[in-house]
């Protein structure tokens, strides 16, 4: 039987102080709860959370988009076969104590709206989310969990490097705040990462196992200033070229470039894959369109072209049958 052990490792906080431990776009289930009303713990061993967890662990995957979720998909990632989870989780599943899962150990600070851009997928203008509002969620969340957590997340509703707040916690890390983190996850467009960025973090955080998700959406200039406003094609070039060197260096342990197809970018997906691999990078990821409530309906079809109705959709099917997909950098998510 396959479970999913997501929901007992990870706990991503939001913006209005729900948490989640999975992305929203895969599930109906929706939050487990709100740390603004709840202690964190509370929330994580919540009625709510043990409905979610049985869900994941008794092969129905009830609450599960399994057309959208890309480990469902793939069968790949936190899926996987019972006897494979770690044994602390195959204990919990095996008593059905779905409810008292130890503190996570994954960490998504997703509260961080604050982004540099304006990408026509996730919003209509730049964002800046408030700075004491974030701070405060922050100081939450590291009073309830800072010393279990061995994996953060940075990203994902903002950019790490646009934030004040999370650029000036880098800047300043402190080691023993976090006495088990092992691994740092940087979800970014990057136009704001540099080398400069780079060596003013503190050789304790660029010790620990880094890694980077970088969102670009285009592999040419014109359809990037269609997908990522007001980003800047040759700035993201030439971070891109700094972050291989990372890579190659082993500094940085994995690079994954990631792509959300739409009407506009499909015909790119070969040369998308051909970009990633000449600058040494080990993922180019896939993933189709969601409306995450930035587009009307009618727009929304418009620009949906994995949807079966959309006009242009047989020379989709075409590009997805490109050579260059079979390749091991190709990660076609949920578009399989």
């Amino acid at each position: 039987m396959k479970i999913c052990i997501k929901p007992y490792i990870d706990y991503a906080v939001l913006p209005n102080r729900d948490v989640s431990v999975c992305c929203s776009a895969w599930h109906e289930f929706g939050p487990i709860g709100n740390i603004a009303t709840t202690s964190l713990q509370s929330v994580w061993q919540s009625e709510r959370a043990a409905t979610f967890r049985e869900s994941v662990s008794d092969g129905s995957f009830r609450y599960c988009h399994q057309n959208a979720c890309p480990h469902l998909m793939n069968q790949d990632g936190p899926v996987m076969a019972i006897e494979e989870a770690p044994a602390e989780i195959r204990t919990l599943i095996q008593a059905q104590m779905y409810g008292q899962a130890p503190l996570p150990k994954n960490l998504h600070l997703a509260f961080d709206e604050t982004c540099n851009l304006r990408c026509p997928s996730c919003r209509h203008e730049i964002i800046a989310s408030d700075k004491h509002e974030v701070k405060d969620i922050f100081a939450e969340v590291r009073a309830g969990l800072s010393r279990d957590v061995e994996y953060i997340n940075l990203g994902g509703a903002g950019d790490v490097f646009a934030s004040p707040v999370l650029r000036d916690w880098l800047y300043n890390f402190d080691a023993s705040e976090f006495p088990h983190l092992r691994h740092v996850h940087f979800h970014t467009n990057l136009q704001l990462f540099s080398e400069k960025v780079w060596e003013r973090l503190p050789q304790s955080l660029r010790s620990l196992k880094v890694t980077f998700d970088v969102s670009m959406d285009a592999a040419s200039d014109a359809t990037y200033q269609l997908n990522r406003p007001p980003g800047n094609w040759q700035r993201l070039m030439k971070n891109l070229d700094f972050l291989s060197k990372l890579r190659q260096a082993d500094h940085v342990k994995d690079v994954c470039c990631n792509f959300v197809v739409q009407k506009n970018n499909y015909h790119e997906v070969p040369l998308f894959i051909q970009l990633v691999e000449g600058f040494g990078f080990d993922s180019a990821k896939f993933t189709k369109l969601d409306n995450w409530g930035t587009f009307e309906d009618e727009d929304y079809r418009r620009r949906a072209i994995h949807l079966p109705t959309h006009p242009e959709h047989q020379h989709y099917q075409a590009i997805l049958k490109d050579p260059a997909l079979k390749r091991p950098a190709a990660y076609l998510a949920n578009l399989a």
